[in-house]
């Protein structure tokens, strides 16, 4: 609970007009992206456990963002002295897996669709982990979709 409180006053500073903070180390990024690990791996764990609705909201994606920038910046994070960092990282990968497996993201806007079949490819690109025969099917039937979605097929 304290985590995730944590969570929601960084959004809120990182947000804010008048305060100014900027992610410029790695040191930061590391310590940012655990942090929203762990709250969006928990708001994972509610969606699955039926206790709130799945949407993407603006902090959300936010969130999303900063841990994708680490996973980007992956090759230039210490991995023995940040061991701690991905175990947090494996575990909101379970987290997406579970949300697969109990909902589609078929429901959601295309961007929102778009953004987490990107950001969990890049989780399992990072982790090194083999993907299910379900989880094939959910990136299998998003890139399928992505192709006959008329508006969508048009982007390239």
């Amino acid at each position: 609970m304290v985590l995730r409180n944590l969570s929601k006053i960084w959004s809120c500073i990182l947000n804010g007009s008048r305060n100014i903070f900027k992610i410029d180390t790695i040191d930061k990024l590391i310590i940012f992206a655990t942090l929203f690990s762990m709250d969006i791996g928990a708001k994972l764990l509610k969606v699955f456990h039926g206790s709130v609705n799945f949407e993407l909201t603006k902090y959300a994606k936010q969130k999303l963002f900063i841990i994708y920038l680490l996973l980007v910046a992956y090759p230039i994070v210490d991995e023995e002295d940040n061991a701690w960092l991905w175990v947090v990282i494996r575990d909101l990968h379970t987290s997406f897996i579970m949300l697969f497996d109990k909902y589609s993201i078929e429901d959601l806007p295309s961007q929102d669709q778009f953004l987490i079949i990107q950001f969990y490819i890049k989780i399992i690109t990072v982790l090194k982990v083999e993907i299910s025969s379900h989880i094939y099917e959910v990136l299998r039937s998003f890139f399928k979709r992505l192709y006959t979605h008329e508006s969508l097929s048009n982007m390239f």
